[in-house]
């Protein structure tokens, strides 16, 4: 069983079913690694940006 980390809760209450088909799965997975990806070029991006910056003597990007 796999367990994907969202930053919702569930609760009984909250009108979800307590169960997520395949194909549902399998769009979160893609969701879920379509985020990670997106993080991971922003750091890239501001990392890369700073470095520029600090040569160029250009205030920094935060």
């Amino acid at each position: 069983m796999r367990r994907l980390r969202i930053d919702e809760e569930a609760s009984p209450d909250d009108g979800l079913p307590p169960i997520v088909c395949v194909k549902c799965r399998d769009q979160l997975d893609s969701c879920h690694r379509f985020r990670q990806v997106a993080h991971q070029t922003h750091k890239t991006l501001v990392d890369y940006l700073q470095f520029t910056s600090n040569l160029n003597g250009t205030p920094q990007v935060s």
